[in-house]
């Protein structure tokens, strides 16, 4: 499965860019993110371990960057699971799932935050992606983008 999606699964390093918008605000963000994905703990099927860290920086607000660290675990043929710790939410667990041409993942039933990500691979090793969370008031984020691997 690793050579089918590289992202997550191997290391290295992924640049991206994208759009932030609110259900509060008519109002678009442009963004720019990093992962870096840390060595793998063991290859066999099931009970891989990889660490990623996620840096997001929003267009025009230089000091405020967001730090994101994923925990992916129990990776198998279709399905992982994913712990995201995050300085203003905490740690929240989900699930994924893996398809030939995608991986996704969600998070449920955690007070400050519900949501997914969905990252669909495409010909040009790169992968666009789709989340949507919302907050425990209601409001809705729509986040859409690429990523691709950084060249050495």
């Amino acid at each position: 499965m690793t050579e089918k999606h590289p992202f997550f699964l191997c290391p290295g390093q992924w640049l991206g860019e994208g759009t932030i918008g609110f259900s509060a605000s008519d109002e678009e963000l442009k963004f720019y993110t990093r992962w870096s994905v840390s060595e793998c703990g063991e290859i066999e099927l099931g009970q891989k371990n990889v660490r990623c860290t996620q840096e997001v920086e929003m267009l025009n607000a230089a000091d405020e960057k967001m730090f994101n660290r994923f925990h992916f675990t129990e990776i198998g043929n279709e399905s992982f699971k994913v712990l995201l710790e995050n300085d203003q939410i905490g740690n929240v667990f989900g699930e994924g799932i893996i398809e030939p041409d995608k991986i996704a993942w969600e998070y449920r039933g955690h007070p400050n935050i519900e949501g997914f990500e969905a990252y669909e691979f495409g010909d040009n090793d790169e992968y666009q992606f789709h989340a949507e969370y919302i907050s425990p008031e209601g409001y809705r984020s729509i986040i859409n983008g690429r990523i691709w691997k950084k060249s050495t």
